[in-house]
């Protein structure tokens, strides 16, 4: 028992001796935990800059900005999917009924029938129009046919194509006062058909400009008989309608004066075509 206490305490007192060697590598360890806790700090802070400035990049992305968005949809459509009951409504007899009377309204009966109500009304325009005009078989029934897109007077002799009617003055007359008659009835049963007109030289070629200057006599009286009419169409419309006239011929008397808004002429330097886009010489 003696030879234990001694060997214990020769232990005890070497542990003793030990003591302030231990606690001071303790105090070095502790030291640098101290240390790789502010390292590990200072990496966390670097890492969340770092992250920060990718998310504000990937903002600025369109191509991120677009997945966010679609994976935000994707989670409203199976949020509702799992929340919401859908429920299909079977509505294809109903569809079907709809379909049927929309065909019949449609039909070729029906249209004939509306055809043949509407025509009457519409040639009676063309009709106070070739009388204003003075056209040739004014005074027989003129009608105008669909199926040919012609015009034809019902004389006794039998009824006269627009070919056959004579000159050209007929030809221009008749196609203006049946596409004039034709706007008035768009316009009063409110069909879509644009509400505009664009004539290009009514006066054709033997009407030269000359005609500001007076002359020309019935060719002239004629002119102005025609641009009255249009005048008279626009004006019952109550500016609904517009006709936009291209014409080479220059009269002073109204309604033809005060309805001019350009005159384009090489002599005043003014065109449709402005002088400085012609990159040539036109002579040439």
């Amino acid at each position: 028992m003696r030879r234990d206490l001694e060997r214990l305490g020769a232990e005890m007192s070497a542990m003793g001796e030990a003591t302030p060697d231990i606690n001071a590598r303790i105090v070095e360890e502790e030291a640098g935990l101290v240390d790789l806790r502010s390292a590990l700090a200072r990496n966390q802070e670097q890492i969340e800059v770092l992250s920060a400035g990718q998310r504000a990049a990937a903002q600025d992305d369109p191509q991120h900005r677009t997945a966010v968005v679609q994976g935000r949809i994707s989670l409203f459509l199976d949020t509702m999917t799992r929340h919401a009951q859908v429920r299909v409504e079977d509505r294809r007899e109903e569809i079907a009924i709809e379909i049927a009377s929309l065909e019949e309204q449609l039909g070729n009966s029906a249209q004939e029938d509306l055809l043949s109500s509407h025509l009457p009304l519409v040639n009676q325009k063309i009709q106070a129009k070739a009388v204003a005009l003075e056209l040739e078989h004014h005074n027989d029934p003129i009608r105008l046919d669909p199926r040919a897109l012609t015009l034809i007077a019902d004389t006794r002799q039998g009824p006269v194509k627009m070919p056959e009617m004579g000159s050209g003055h007929n030809y221009l007359g008749n196609h203006i006062a049946t596409m004039l008659s034709l706007h008035e009835w768009f316009n009063e049963i409110g069909s879509p058909v644009p509400r505009f007109l664009i004539l290009d030289q009514p006066s054709q070629a033997g009407f030269p400009d000359e005609t500001r200057g007076g002359g020309f006599g019935s060719a002239r009286a004629t002119l102005l008989n025609l641009y009255e009419t249009i005048q008279a169409s626009i004006e019952s419309l109550a500016g609904a309608f517009q006709v936009i006239v291209l014409e080479h011929a220059d009269l002073d008397e109204e309604p033809f004066r005060s309805a001019v808004r350009a005159r384009w002429r090489r002599g005043n330097g003014e065109a449709l075509v402005p002088a400085h886009w012609i990159t040539y010489d036109s002579d040439e």
